[in-house]
């Protein structure tokens, strides 16, 4: 009856220690789950970083595309604005020239 109850002790302490190494084995690989998802959070929050960075590169241009037609119309306005000076001058000059 003794070494039954050894046997079985025995038997226990194998299963205890077969039952500890498989939560081991799972706490590991719970920690390997835990570091791979926070390794993936922070390369997302890069990547959110950079699309923003992105973002506002792309409205800067925007921006400065807007500005430079702006400036391109009013250098359009100016040249017409002096086309129409030198064409009044040239017909004052040719009116003035005909009285002569």
């Amino acid at each position: 009856a003794r070494r039954v109850l050894e046997q079985e002790a025995a038997a226990k302490e194998a299963q205890d220690a077969a039952l500890r190494a498989k939560e081991a084995e799972l706490d590991n690989a719970r920690r390997v789950l835990e570091q791979e998802t926070a390794a993936k959070e922070a390369r997302q929050a890069e990547l959110r970083a950079q699309e923003a960075q992105l973002d506002e590169a792309r409205r800067v241009l925007e921006q400065e595309a807007a500005a430079k037609e702006a400036q391109d119309a009013a250098l359009r306005a100016k040249e017409a604005e002096l086309d129409n000076a030198r064409r009044v001058l040239e017909q004052e000059t040719a009116a003035k020239e005909a009285r002569q």
